[in-house]
């Protein structure tokens, strides 16, 4: 097998819930954080998108555990990763926090949920400059889009200029809001045929797997 681009392989080793008492290798401090990188860089990830946790192990955006975190890896690994943190909301923080922590911390990368930051449309203005923000800044944006409907949206906003530049990084996420949270790879099929009908016209077409081969 060739790869005719280069290929990124981003690791998220902790997430925003589990803790270690699920699972006694989760990495939560700084330090296990740094030795989670380094491993994951010798197999191959450039990039790593991080999770800090309070004294409880519960998630946190505090900017300070971040800067801990990052100086940590940074010391471990050098330059050789991308960090990128996250602005997951989990049901604590509000628009507003989520902006300022990525402000405070300024990283080279941070994850934005586009449901998260614009719930409707009275916060459209305040995540659209934002996001200017972060384009002049040289902070690189993630926008996570969960359905068409987010997909929908976000092409809109880029229209619009909400989301300035001219090319994008985009996660397209399963099993967060289906039952159960469960999921199938054949759930990202209606996910990329948005994309395309949006970015081709729909000219170009999706090649779907044999369900009897799934």
């Amino acid at each position: 097998m060739t790869v005719s681009q280069p290929l990124m392989i981003a690791v998220a080793p902790n997430g925003a819930r589990k803790t270690q008492q699920d699972h006694p290798s989760i990495p939560i401090t700084p330090q296990e954080l740094a030795d989670t990188a380094s491993h994951c860089l010798d197999a191959g990830a450039c990039m790593i998108h991080l999770h800090v946790r309070d004294e409880r192990q519960g998630h946190t955006l505090d900017p300070t555990k971040y800067a801990s975190a990052i100086t940590a890896i940074r010391e471990r690994v050098g330059e050789k990763l991308i960090l990128q943190i996250t602005t997951e909301a989990v049901g604590i923080y509000k628009p507003d926090e989520q902006i300022e922590v990525v402000k405070t911390v300024k990283p080279e990368a941070a994850s934005i949920a586009l449901r998260e930051f614009c719930p409707d449309e009275s916060y459209e203005q305040q995540a659209g400059e934002f996001f200017m923000w972060m384009h002049k800044e040289g902070v690189s944006p993630q926008y996570i889009l969960y359905d068409e409907t987010d997909i929908q949206r976000f092409n809109a906003y880029c229209e619009k200029g909400f989301i300035p530049g001219e090319t994008h990084t985009v996660l397209l996420v399963l099993g967060r809001y289906p039952k159960n949270q469960e999921s199938a790879v054949s759930d990202l099929f209606p996910l990329l045929d948005e994309v395309i009908r949006i970015i081709y016209g729909g000219y170009a077409l999706l090649a779907k797997p044999n369900p009897m081969h799934e």
